[in-house]
């Protein structure tokens, strides 16, 4: 997956449907992992900029930090949580594949845990605002 993803030219937006294509088809989640970090970072036109603004072996490193961030992503994701089954969720109307859904309580945490990430920043922004008069 990470040769594929490399070179694609692919925003994160649009590598979210074929990262969800390829787990439909069998792949593990870890290898779609890999896609939806490194495709959308590695891209040919990112390759370029960071080449020419910070050089070549600025380019290298970039490349090379995406690469094992990547790796080592999807194997901890398909380490961690491929114990944990992403069960069938839909398959109900004609021609919809239906999708995949974490378990309930992995659901409450990371739910908890972006809550809590939200209210820190806006509490942030305001305390910073009220400091300020």
């Amino acid at each position: 997956m990470l040769l594929l993803s490399v070179p694609l030219y692919v925003c994160a937006t649009a590598s979210l449907p074929i990262a969800f294509a390829f787990i439909q088809a069998g792949m593990p989640p870890g290898a779609a992992m890999v896609l939806l970090i490194a495709g959308p970072a590695t891209n040919i036109a990112t390759l370029g900029v960071v080449g020419k603004t910070l050089g070549r072996k600025t380019a290298v490193v970039y490349v090379l930090v995406i690469v094992i961030s990547a790796l080592a992503g999807g194997f901890l994701f398909d380490r961690f949580l491929g114990s944990v089954a992403l069960s069938r969720v839909g398959a109900g109307a004609a021609g919809d594949a239906g999708g995949f859904e974490l378990p309930y309580p992995l659901q409450v945490g990371t739910a908890i845990i972006l809550a809590g990430l939200i209210f820190y920043h806006v509490g942030k922004k305001i305390g910073g605002r009220f400091r300020r008069k």
